[in-house]
């Protein structure tokens, strides 16, 4: 909110923005003369133009005033930390931007038609920052984090999802905000709106998930029935499930499942056949 007052204060105090705040039906009647109404629009370009800019500094040196308190931030504590400052924030935005319609519809508009292409609605730019400074310095701690929560959680610890909920929350948000950007400014991009998730997240959790579960299929089929094995595969798969349509994001599940299904099976043919036949071996030897 305090973003918000320094802006009303910015425009109550800028002589030129007398005009350009006004709707343009009153402007149109108070401004009879051409000359003075190109000036007046000029002025007001100008103005909006000094807005801009400096509410586009403030945030940013917002932004990298609280970013350096989370630097040294590992665990949970960095996931708290990024996904409390991100909900503030993000609100924060949104009530910045309808504080800032008139500038949204006339100044930023103008930029548009006129051929600038890093210029964006306000919420828009407010989360290009955040993602500038914010994202760019936590992000591997993050998403480090997460992952560490998701490899205890299949060791059977209980942790908070919560805090990943939140953070993939982000992530999706993030691009999908991106994507808008991209298209307002009339960019052409084959990019999906899940690229942050998918480069930040998604990437790594696979390749982690695939770490895990060799280890895992090397050691359990060591120790235990191709029988008993088989049951753990299912019991694997169905908490994977669970843990997509808990905390992550729906596009996930069909790559993870198919990854687990090629490292717990399709890898493990070989084993299973070979403990199979013995087992049919055994069968009719005690058949007999």
């Amino acid at each position: 909110m305090q973003t918000s007052f320094q802006v009303y204060n910015y425009c109550i105090t800028t002589q030129a923005q007398e005009y350009s705040l006004k709707p343009p039906i009153r402007i149109i009647q108070t401004l009879v003369d051409s000359n003075e109404q190109n000036t007046t629009q000029n002025d007001a370009i100008t103005t909006g133009g000094e807005l801009y800019i400096k509410l586009k500094n403030h945030l940013r040196t917002y932004l990298e005033k609280i970013c350096q308190q989370g630097l040294d931030l590992q665990g949970e504590s960095v996931l708290r930390f990024y996904t409390t400052n991100w909900e503030h924030y993000l609100f924060s935005s949104k009530v910045t931007n309808g504080f800032c319609q008139y500038l949204n519809r006339y100044w930023i508009r103008h930029e548009y038609n006129s051929g600038k292409t890093d210029v964006y609605e306000i919420f828009i730019m407010a989360v290009e920052i955040w993602k500038l400074v914010f994202f760019q310095l936590l992000n591997k701690q993050v998403t480090s984090a997460c992952l560490q929560l998701i490899k205890d959680e299949r060791q059977n610890e209980i942790i908070n999802s919560r805090l990943i909920s939140g953070v993939i929350q982000s992530y999706v948000e993030l691009g999908l905000i991106e994507n808008a950007s991209l298209s307002d400014n009339n960019h052409h991009t084959t990019s999906p709106a899940l690229t942050i998730y998918k480069d930040y997240f998604e990437i790594p959790f696979l390749q982690q998930t695939e770490q895990f579960y060799r280890l895992e299929a090397a050691t359990f089929l060591l120790h235990n029935s191709v029988t008993e094995y088989l049951r753990k595969v299912a019991q694997r798969l169905d908490e994977e499930v669970h843990r997509v349509q808990s905390y992550l994001h729906s596009s996930t599940l069909g790559i993870l499942i198919k990854k687990i299904e090629d490292i717990l099976i399709h890898d493990q043919l070989q084993a299973i056949y070979t403990e199979a036949k013995i087992l049919l071996h055994d069968e009719k030897i005690s058949g007999r």
